[in-house]
Order: C-alpha cells, then sequence, then structure tokens
C-alpha cells in the first residue's frame, strides 16, 4: 500500500512499504494509479484490477491511497465497501492529525506571546521601580527605545549599503 498525504501547503508525503519518499521515487506504475482522477477510476463490481484506489473525505488536506494487489483480480462487491470504509476511516485519521499538528503550532505561539508579555511587564516594573514614574510612561518609554532601536539599524543598514555601492 503507498498512502499520498498532500498538506495545505501543497507539501506532498508519501508513505509506501519503503517508507517515507518523494512521489519521484514511487515506481512508475504506482505513481500513476496514485494520481488518477477520481472520476476516472470507477470501480465496477466484476472488474479485474491491480489495486484499489483509496479516496478518502479529510477536511483539511487531500489523502489517497493505492493498495496494490499481488497480481490482477475482479474486485467483489464486499472489498469495495471495505474499501470505502477503510477510506473514510483514514481520512478522520489524517484530520486529526493535522489538526494536532495545528494546535501544536497555535500553542508553541502563545507561549511565545506569555512569555513575551511577562518579559514586558517584569521590564515595565523595573522602570516604574527605578524611575517612579506610572505604567504608561514606562510602557512609553520602552515603545520608545524600540523605535529608536528599528531607527539606529535601519540607519546602519543604509549606511552599508552606500559603502557598498561605493566601492
Amino acid at each position: 500500500m503507498s498512502l499520498q498525504v498532500a498538506d495545505d501547503k501543497d507539501d506532498v508525503g508519501v508513505l509506501s512499504q519503503l517508507g517515507r519518499v518523494q512521489p519521484s521515487e514511487l515506481e512508475a506504475a504506482v505513481r500513476e494509479c496514485l494520481e488518477l482522477s477520481p472520476h476516472g477510476h470507477d470501480v465496477l463490481v466484476g472488474d479485474k484490477r491491480e489495486g484499489l484506489l483509496l479516496l478518502p473525505t479529510s477536511q483539511d488536506s487531500e489523502c489517497r491511497a493505492w493498495v496494490q494487489f499481488d497480481e490482477p483480480r475482479i474486485v467483489g462487491s464486499d472489498e469495495l465497501i471495505v474499501g470505502d470504509l477503510l477510506a473514510q476511516t483514514l481520512g478522520q485519521a489524517v484530520d486529526r492529525v493535522v489538526a494536532s499538528r495545528a494546535r501544536a503550532v497555535k500553542e508553541h505561539q502563545l507561549e511565545q506571546a506569555i512569555e513575551s508579555h511577562r518579559l514586558i511587564g517584569h521590564a515595565v516594573g523595573v522602570l516604574i521601580e527605578r524611575h517612579r514614574i506610572t505604567a504608561t510612561q514606562s510602557f512609553e518609554m520602552l515603545r520608545q527605545a524600540s523605535l529608536n532601536r528599528n531607527v539606529k539599524l535601519r540607519e546602519i543598514v543604509a549606511l552599508s549599503l552606500r559603502h557598498k555601492l561605493s566601492l
């Protein structure tokens, strides 16, 4: 069996009996089967097939699986039903993995935001204590220092670019 999953960034991953591979590393026949159009792969009961293309309904990514038979054979209706059930279960599993990854990214971003707020709060507290000013004044001092630093960095970059151009 070969499983192909494409995320929302069009990053295509393929899992096969060889492990994770690039689509180009698959045998040409398997690659072609994975790329079949859903409408061009209507399987009828009694058809002799080399395998089944499973097309799960996935909310967050596109996935498909090619189940290769040892040798071409007739596909029965019970196999089509089981294949469809397997495909839908696979689609739900892929959706859970995608959602889990998205939650992990959001959690990391939230942790960074909390840490930033903690650091800013600490800096404001130090300014209040040392200069006996209000929280608003302290925050404004931090904001102005950040703006000044950015202006200085821009000036340094501009000077270095002018220097390079004059060489």
